[in-house]
């Protein structure tokens, strides 16, 4: 695709979206959102525009045509149930809801199994995406006569009137089947790919670790929204960045495709990974210390809780520094082995005064780790 051909295609996307507002507000409906009202629609620009964005800079980029194609669906989607709600069209509702949502989505997961470059972003990923759009296929043709329940519509459930009978004849579990295996298939995708691009080289890390900071962050936000009082301005607050990040997204997207040598986010990430997983293990290590104490010394009052929480912050810090070598030597090898060797190199220099074997062995580390073109060695003179 073009970037001209995109950019019309992003008028189409916002018009669609903007006509199903409109028709919603004026039906008295209201607008459909998963957690707030038009947030489907703003995904759905916030898609195409910066597949948009990435065409206009990467001209045919695979990654680009695909989130246009994806905020097309998925405007596509949220026009449709607005349609449907207005109307009373209760099996395109259940239609869309139950099954025609994964089509914008899956082109959404076929563009992160193609991240950063247009390749695909690790082994296997065609057999993995086959599987997932032929669920896909299968999940909106059985969709107009099966009994499944929207879930693209947040919290309205509508019976399909056009059921057949035949259903009852097979297990409870089948007309699910189609999305149960697409989600497995596109959890699949999520985990795989940003492990194989983790494992990749440097410039390959920050590209999707602008992405899963991105990620992060919104998933923070939504879980303390979750948490507080909905009413609240601390919630309405978390829920405001929430829908804000939801939609920057797309754009951290841009940044890691169009930029080559990102921010150095290598650290902010390793650090990131490291306490996620501290606090899930403390956690657990808590909770079971608090059982096993209670079940072991059935003594009256906090003491298991009290003993539980020492053991664990005493624990923090060398749990800290475990996890943060285990994580450094697997997703960021390159940064760990430079910290190796400039150790080594400190303790071999460990009293030399001379500066030509100094510089020397400075250089030949330098052109190991690092690989440049051009190196040298200013040494200052001292003055006359």
């Amino acid at each position: 695709m073009t970037g001209r051909a995109s950019g019309w295609v992003l008028v189409g996307t916002v018009g669609l979206v903007f006509s199903g507002w409109a028709l919603a507000i004026g039906g008295g409906v209201g607008m459909v959102g998963w957690g707030l009202p038009g947030a489907t629609g703003i995904w759905a620009m916030s898609l195409a525009g910066v597949g948009v964005l990435i065409l206009r800079a990467l001209p045919g980029h695979p990654v680009g045509t695909l989130l246009v194609w994806a905020g097309v669906g998925s405007a596509v989607v949220d026009a449709g149930f607005h349609v449907a709600q207005t109307y009373g069209w209760d099996v395109l509702f259940a239609t869309i809801g139950s099954a025609g949502w994964m089509v914008p989505m899956g082109l959404l997961l076929t563009a992160i199994a193609r991240f950063p470059d247009g390749a695909w972003a690790f082994r296997g990923a065609r057999l993995v995406l086959a599987g997932m759009w032929c669920a896909i296929g299968l999940g909106v043709l059985i969709a107009p006569i099966a009994p499944a329940l929207p879930s693209g519509g947040g919290t309205f459930v509508v019976d399909n009137p056009w059921v057949v009978d035949w259903w009852t004849d097979l297990p409870p579990w089948a007309p699910f089947l189609p999305t149960t295996a697409f989600r497995l298939l596109g959890l699949a995708i999520l985990v795989a790919s940003p492990v194989a691009l983790f494992r990749g080289d440097e410039a390959r890390r920050r590209q999707i670790g602008v992405v899963v900071l991105a990620v992060g962050l919104v998933g923070v936000a939504g879980v303390v929204s979750a948490m507080v009082d909905d009413d609240g301005a601390l919630g309405a607050l978390f829920a405001t960045v929430m829908a804000v990040g939801v939609a920057a997204i797309p754009f951290s997207i841009f940044v890691a495709v169009t930029r080559y040598r990102l921010y150095d986010v290598d650290r902010l990430v390793s650090r990131t990974v490291s306490y996620a997983l501290v606090l899930v293990l403390l956690g657990a290590l808590y909770s079971a210390m608090v059982v096993t104490l209670r079940s072991l010394f059935p003594v009256e009052g906090d003491l298991p809780v009290a003993v539980s929480t020492l053991v664990v912050a005493l624990a923090f810090l060398p749990l800290v520094r475990r996890v943060q070598r285990v994580v450094d030597r697997r997703f960021f090898r390159s940064r760990y082995d430079a910290g190796v060797v400039v150790a080594r190199v400190a303790d071999d220099l460990r009293g030399s005064l001379d500066v030509e074997e100094v510089s020397g062995r400075v250089v030949a580390v330098v052109d190991e780790v690092l690989a440049p073109e051009v190196v040298g060695v200013w040494v200052a003179q001292e003055g006359p």
